[in-house]
């Protein structure tokens, strides 16, 4: 895994250990190539990725090994909101290898407003905010891809400041390799021109959205999408590259090294335009902002074992028993009103109408609190009301039915 500045990774390090061998492939850039017994490599956040080891990677793929990619820049620290414009670059090697398989990322980031999110923003003077961010995506069931077995069953898997997939209508995957949208935003979102801030007023939040909303048509985007078959190597028919300079001498012997491989074997590479969902979250911040606790670590293990073609893994684990946390009512009628923030008004009026909507929100929250108490109450009521009019009825059938074999009877001893 390449991670860049802020980026931390220890949860979905520590889920791949206890499920089973994990290696950390190092030097690839000096002639190394990715262990044979590597059956699954993840590169996320790539950075300034060496010529050679992005042959590595293509050599990894040539010989059937499954590949997941996650392209994100910049890279956003979850704390602060400043960002390091550290990715790798687009005339990169790797970036033209992905280029050559159908694959890359635009350079900007989804606004969506149908799925937006809770962002924490952390307030050097004041309060740290909660703020609706577009740019926090939870994707829920009708964005995930339901007839592939890594989205089968998941509720939903968050993304955040991700960059969206250039289309196939854009950029045409080579012949023998076919492309699967995974993972899709709402039909209300829009692309944005990634900036090194994010903003923390969210007046501003809201303005740039209105803005959007304005000025573009929403659309809809692709954020991961499976490419299969059996791929070309950008180095068909050429020399493999140097590898990088080694003082110590502790590289491979590349004497005699072979020619590249292309097209050799089929296989599969999993790309998304988002690192956030893997990446760790911050314990103060849940539940709102937790990251690879938000459905990524699951769509990780379920990718995992698919592209391992252990799918019964897959079934068991979306039969599991999930947590069901307590509902907050407050904060779901908070959210549906707009009250999202501390206290990030300035005017008295803004004040007025946001302890107004408050008021609102806690009534409606009594009742639907009062409301989701007392349904199963009278569910159970009415089936034991309604048990107990088919039991009277049947009773005043049975004794209807008595009564008139009665009279027959009596009817024939007359006779």
């Amino acid at each position: 895994m390449l991670a860049s500045t802020f980026s931390t990774f220890r949860t979905a390090r520590n889920m791949f250990q206890r499920r089973g061998a994990f290696i950390e492939v190092l030097g690839l850039e000096t002639g190394r190539g990715v262990p044979d017994e590597v059956d699954v490599l993840f590169v996320v956040r790539p950075v300034e990725v060496h010529e050679r080891a992005a042959y590595a990677i293509d050599q990894f793929v040539q010989r059937g090994g499954k590949l997941i990619v996650c392209l994100d820049d910049p890279d956003y620290s979850a704390w602060t909101g400043q960002a390091a414009a550290s990715g790798d670059s687009e005339a990169s090697t790797l970036s033209r290898l992905l280029a050559s398989w159908g694959i890359a990322v635009f350079d900007t980031q989804i606004w969506d407003r149908e799925w937006m999110s809770p962002r924490y923003a952390y307030q050097m003077q004041g309060a740290p905010l909660w703020i609706q961010s577009p740019l926090v995506v939870t994707v829920p069931e009708e964005g995930l891809e339901a007839s592939l077995p890594p989205t089968q069953g998941l509720k939903s898997v968050q993304f955040s400041w991700a960059q969206p997939l250039v289309p196939e209508s854009t950029l045409k995957t080579p012949s023998g390799v076919t492309r699967t949208d995974l993972v899709n935003t709402s039909g209300s979102a829009w692309i944005y021109p990634a900036g090194l801030q994010l903003a923390r007023d969210p007046r501003r939040v809201r303005t740039q959205l209105s803005d959007l909303q304005r000025s573009k048509k929403p659309g809809q985007f692709q954020l991961a999408a499976v490419f299969a078959g059996k791929f070309p190597s950008l180095w068909e028919g050429a020399s493999p590259p140097k590898p990088a300079e080694d003082p110590f001498g502790l590289g491979p012997d590349l004497t005699g090294e072979g020619e590249p491989l292309s097209r050799a074997a089929e296989s599969t590479v999993v790309v998304f335009g988002d690192a956030d969902w893997l990446r760790d979250g911050f314990p103060q911040q849940e539940p709102a902002y937790g990251f690879i606790q938000r459905g990524g670590g699951l769509l990780a293990l379920n990718l995992v074992d698919w592209l391992t073609l252990d799918e019964e893994l897959i079934g068991l684990r979306s039969r599991a028993p999930t947590m069901r946390p307590l509902r907050d009512f407050v904060h779901e009628e908070e959210t549906k009103l707009g009250v999202f923030e501390l206290d990030p008004y300035t005017t008295e009026w803004e004040r007025t109408e946001r302890n107004a909507n408050r008021d609102k929100a806690q009534a409606r929250a009594r009742r639907a609190q009062w409301l989701t108490m007392l349904m199963p109450a009278f569910g159970a009521l009415l089936i034991v009301g309604l048990f107990g009019i088919l039991w009277n009825v049947l009773g005043a059938r049975t004794a209807a039915s008595a009564a008139s074999a009665g009279r027959i009877a009596q009817g024939g001893d007359r006779s």
